[in-house]
Order: structure tokens, then sequence, then C-alpha cells
């Protein structure tokens, strides 16, 4: 959170950040979140969800909503599993090396000292949920 909140006050543009907090990473939880933010006076223009759940969930109400993605609402997630590369449309989210996650869990469970906190490397993949240069290219594949 804090890197996202960094990189938006280092744009130098004035966008207002709105946060919900979610005690679960469902997609039930995604789709609560997604109706109070789309039902909102302006709409967000996009909305980075703290996991590939909860990103699907808010895809759901915002095709409900009719709403085009990316075009009227860029959706990101944040895992990289296996839903997400089979949306429709993909969705755009953050990789996380799962396997080293548990192993580091584990690690630091079996340690009595150690460090109380383990930074893992993560990758941006984009898909289309933000990126409508990606949309439109797999389309045009697909209709010839």
């Amino acid at each position: 959170m804090q890197g996202y909140l960094g990189a938006i006050e280092s744009g130098g543009t004035k966008t207002s950040v709105n946060m919900w907090e979610c005690l679960r990473s469902s997609e039930e939880d995604g789709r609560t979140a997604a109706e109070y933010f789309l039902a909102k006076k302006p709409r967000p223009t996009a909305i980075l969800a703290t996991s590939d759940r909860l990103a699907l969930g808010v895809m759901e109400v915002a095709r409900s909503y009719q709403l085009r993605i990316p075009e009227d609402l860029a959706v990101v997630g944040f895992d990289d599993i296996p839903a997400a590369r089979m949306s429709a449309p993909q969705l755009t989210t953050v990789g996380q090396p799962f396997e080293e996650k548990g192993r580091a869990a584990m690690a630091a469970l079996l340690k009595e000292k150690g460090p109380l906190r383990t930074i893992l490397p993560t990758s941006l993949i984009v898909r289309q949920s933000s990126d409508p240069a990606a949309l439109r290219a797999d389309q045009e594949t697909a209709t010839r």
C-alpha cells in the first residue's frame, strides 16, 4: 500500500484515493467493495485490489454496471492466480513467488531469532484489464 500511495504522490497529478478494507480475500468481498465504489459519483477510473479474487469480484460488478474493462474501469489484482489468466478480460496483476513465500514463512517459524519482515520480489504482469492496447490486439487476433 505504501508503494502504491508513493507512486501516486510522485506522479504529480491530483488524484483522490479511496480505500475499502476487506476482511476476507474473496470474490464476494470484491463485489461488495465494487458496489460501494461504482455507485459513487464520480465513478473511479481504476480499482487496485489486494488480491486477484477481490479483483475478479470487482470485474463482475463492473460488467453489471455495463462498464467496459479497461476502457471505463481499469482493474488490477495481486497474486497471479490461474483464474487471472482465464478471466475475460485477462486480469492485470502483481505476481508473487508463492513457493518462496511459503519457504520464508516456514523458516521464520522454525527460527527463534530471525527477521521480523522479509521482502520478496514481485512482478507486474500487464494484461487486458488495465491495457486497452492489449485488449484490442487480442480481439484482432481472435477475429483473424
